[in-house]
């Protein structure tokens, strides 16, 4: 079985990719890629060539660019979007 790649949008939390790695998950976060200030379709489009999972909380955003790109016969790694919540609850 593959293992899940994810990349995290900048909505994401600083802490949590670092906090991931230690636990060697395979995530590349915004800053880390150098893609901070994209568009949420380059974001998308970046992961999917790269075969990652999309990570954001960015729901309303993601939720749409998906139907479009469902609509448009488009393929991505996945996407998964949770709610915000206080990073004091989270870490």
């Amino acid at each position: 079985m593959t293992a899940i790649r994810f990349f995290m949008d900048e909505d994401i939390y600083g802490a949590v990719a670092p906090a991931l790695h230690r636990v060697k998950i395979d995530i590349r976060s915004t800053p880390e890629v150098g893609r901070r200030g994209q568009s949420d379709e380059s974001q998308l489009e970046w992961a999917s060539n790269e075969g990652r999972v999309l990570v954001t909380f960015n729901v309303a955003h993601f939720v749409e660019l998906h139907a479009t790109w469902l609509r448009q016969g488009r393929h991505h790694a996945g996407i998964v979007v949770s709610s915000q919540r206080s990073i004091r609850d989270v870490v």
